[in-house]
């Protein structure tokens, strides 16, 4: 496996319904993120009926993983948690294990219910799009998957990637109950990483 970059960018993404919008960031903001310390940013801004609106995001400011996202206009273009399907997360080039995690989650965004409850007991997740169809020798996502564990209710989807980045893939149905599924999945972390 190549060496990963410590510090490169990481895109979060919302969908409110309408429009789609996202923030990039450094992978160390990120992870101050998914710690869960209150993180406010600026973006790139959007139009909006012919005039150009600032966007803030501001993260973990009423509960862990909360997102809101409003403009300096005062419209409120997006609240809601990275726990939702309408939140997803890209990565690239940022360390995916980051200090203080005791591992790290790949988790197919209809199973995002997972990820708060995960990221509370100090597991990294990254929310990967529902069903996405992923090529084996795509360089850019090798140093993410490689010897990850996988939550999907999609196995066909990833089948070509199991052999290709030696995942660890556990296929839940969407109609888990996470209470049910959290104690194992902490269990099969801490056989997979070893113990925090």
């Amino acid at each position: 496996m190549r060496p990963t970059p410590k510090s490169r960018w990481a895109e979060i993404t919302v969908y409110n319904g309408y429009d789609q919008h996202s923030v990039r960031l450094s992978g160390r903001t990120l992870e101050r993120i998914q710690s869960g310390k209150l993180v406010r940013l600026r973006g790139q801004g959007f139009h909006v009926e012919g005039r150009r609106e600032a966007d803030f995001w501001t993260f973990n400011a009423t509960e862990p993983g909360s997102i809101l996202v409003d403009t300096d206009e005062g419209r409120e273009v997006f609240e809601g948690n990275f726990a939702d399907e309408e939140v997803w997360t890209s990565r690239v080039g940022v360390e995916v294990k980051p200090d203080g995690f005791r591992g790290f989650l790949l988790v197919d965004r209809s199973l995002s219910r997972f990820a708060a409850p995960l990221m509370a007991r100090g597991v990294g997740v990254l929310l990967l799009p529902s069903g996405l169809l992923l090529h084996p020798a795509n360089p850019d996502l090798g140093w993410m998957l490689s010897g990850r564990v996988l939550l999907t209710p999609h196995l066909e989807t990833w089948r070509s990637l199991i052999p290709a980045y030696r995942l660890t893939v556990v296929e839940l149905p969407r109609t888990a109950k996470v209470a049910k599924w959290i104690p194992a999945l902490l269990g099969l972390l801490d056989s997979v990483f070893g113990d925090p």
